[in-house]
Parts: structure tokens; sequence; C-alpha cells
């Protein structure tokens, strides 16, 4: 890492790393709505199976970047220190649970005496949960970037991974020409949510000391963020409601653009904002003198 008088731009993670966040939140966001969908009398199949695939490629990309990808098997000797460590922990059981459900909805032959995916998917759906908080906790920990370690950017992801997986559950259920009339106050409830961790968010970082690189970065892609991720939505949600006939496409797409909203968030949250600050030392320290 380098360090001096001007601040710098990290060199650790790339686009591969944001895509990691990016499947993983989405997938685990995906796979807990599917859950909750399968209590409500949704097909579990779809949304279970795109859930599994997001985390799997996150996964997978971000594998790709290691150096030496045979090594990530240390990956798991740390979880007392690592939150990568209970991330990668977190996933084995995770997608063996959502494999089992996916399976089960398929309806192959698994010798288990389940009557229904409820029990799995369940599994799934709460391990989910866990494994996004593991994802949103890597970031938070990283005390040297102030983009990352501001408190307020764990509600911010929390809340961006749902609405993610919730925007392709949308698709999906549009999808099948099914559209309850609570999962769009749900989308959009969680738009507005999301709209109003952003705000505190960047609130929080502009009255800190983190470097002006990092703001003005934020600041830059704020409207761009605001408009596809929440303006966009709430506009194609409210046109839904006004012409009932055309509800299912401009829903759809509705989830797609909050969807895409929270993939540009963590795209340049990892890429384009993660500023290490500058330092200065008032005095240089001179060979036997005390001050």
């Amino acid at each position: 890492m380098q360090w001096g008088a001007a601040a710098r731009l990290q060199g650790f993670w790339d686009a591969r790393a944001a895509c990691n966040f990016i499947g993983g939140g989405t997938g685990s966001g995906l796979l807990v709505w599917a859950a909750l969908g399968l209590f409500a009398g949704l097909p579990y199949l779809p949304a279970g199976l795109a859930g599994l695939f997001f985390v799997a490629a996150g996964l997978f990309i971000v594998w790709l970047e290691i150096g030496k990808p045979w090594r990530a098997l240390n990956l798991f000797f740390r979880p007392q220190t690592s939150w990568m460590t209970r991330e990668g922990i977190v996933a084995l059981p995770l997608m063996a649970a959502a494999a089992v459900a996916v399976l089960f909805a398929l309806r192959v032959p698994l010798g288990l005496e389940l009557p229904s995916p409820v029990i799995p998917a369940a599994i799934a759906g709460t391990l989910a949960l866990a494994f996004l908080y593991c994802q949103i906790q890597i970031m938070h920990s990283a005390k040297g970037l102030p983009a990352w370690s501001e408190g307020r950017i764990v509600p911010l992801l929390g809340l961006s991974g749902l609405t993610e997986g919730f925007g392709v559950y949308l698709v999906i259920v549009c999808y099948f020409g099914e559209l309850p009339t609570v999962l769009t106050v749900v989308c959009a409830t969680l738009i507005i949510a999301r709209a109003i961790a952003w705000a505190a968010y960047l609130s929080g970082l502009t009255g800190s000391d983190a470097p002006d690189s990092t703001i003005t970065t934020l600041k830059a892609m704020s409207p761009g963020f605001v408009a596809i991720g929440h303006a966009v939505p709430a506009v194609l949600i409210t046109l839904g409601f006004i012409a009932p006939g055309m509800a299912l496409p401009l829903t759809a797409l509705a989830g797609i653009m909050a969807t895409l909203g929270g993939w540009y968030l963590k795209l340049n949250l990892i890429t384009k904002a993660g500023y290490i600050p500058k330092f200065a030392i008032p005095l240089t320290p001179v060979r036997g003198r005390t001050r």
C-alpha cells in the first residue's frame, strides 16, 4: 500500500471484486425473496436458480482475481478475524441449501422426507442474509478507506442487496404473468429506503475527514445513481398503476432499473471512490533530538 501527501486510489480491488459484491448482494437478496415468495405461494424454482447463479458467479469472478487461485483454500483458516473467511464459510451451506431447494422444485428424487422445498428454501434465505452481512462487513472493516469504513455504508449496502435481489425477483414474477400488488408496494418501499440510506451515507462522508477526491467522486455519481436506481423505477411503477394493461412490462423494467442502480453504486464505490487518505508529518524526526 502506498501512502503519501496526496490521497491515492486503492489498487487492490478492481471490477472483478466489484462483481463479487454485485453477484453476492443480488443473489443473496434474491434467495431471501424467493423463500418469502414460496411462503406466499409463488414458485421457487426460477428465482432460487437465479439466486444460486448470481452468488456462484460472484464468487467465481473474484476467484479469478487471485494471483494464485488454488491458494483460495487459505481463505477458510481465519474465521476469528476475517470477514472474507466468514463469507466463504457461509457460502458453502448457503449454496448447498439453495441447490437442494432447486432440485426439490425440479422434482429430482433426493431421498429426503420433505413435503415441499420450504425448509431448504428457508434455510437458504436465512444463510443468504448472513452472507450479505458478511459482504457488507468486508467493506466496512476496511478502516483505511473512508468511503468504505463510514458506518452508514452498512444499511446502504444491506438495502441495496435486498433491492437488487427484489428487482430481479420482480422481472421473474412478471415474466410468468403474476404480479400481486404487494410486490409493487415492496419495490417502492425498498427504493425509497435505499435513496434515504444513500443521502444519509453521503451526508456522513461530507461531514467527515474523507478525502476530497472521494466526496467529489460520490457526488458526481449521485445524480446517475438516484435517477437509474430510484427516480426511473418510481415513475415506471406509477405508470403501471395508471395503465394496468401495461403493469407487467413496466414493473419488470422498474425491477431491472432498480437492480442496475445497485450495480452502478457498487462498481463506483469499489473502483472509483476507494481513496486512501493523505497524511502529514508536522515535525520531521531528527536523530539525536527529542523535540
